[in-house]
């Protein structure tokens, strides 16, 4: 760039995936992973979580509830990203 900045071809950002809740036990939650694994995460931060709800994780940290609608179509979404169709 004109002004001295180097132009930065690439970035990285924290993403926050939906997942559904498998199981709760206290402040911690059952989820499946993109994989098919079993992973625990921390729900302690939302209020109201229940098994068969779809939260926002980001590093095992639930941050957000979400409705059904909603995390189907991010799911949609990050699976585009993954395969680099977003990307122009």
């Amino acid at each position: 760039m004109k002004d001295g900045r180097k132009k930065i071809d690439s970035f990285f950002m924290c993403l926050t995936k939906p997942v559904q809740i498998i199981s709760i036990d206290s402040e911690t939650a059952e989820i499946m992973d993109d994989h098919g694994a079993l992973r625990t995460i921390i729900v302690a931060a939302v209020q109201d979580v229940q098994v068969g709800d779809w939260v926002l994780v980001n590093a095992n940290l639930a941050v957000q509830k979400i409705n059904e609608k909603e995390a189907l179509e991010l799911k949609e979404l990050v699976k585009l990203m993954d395969s680099n169709q977003l990307i122009s």
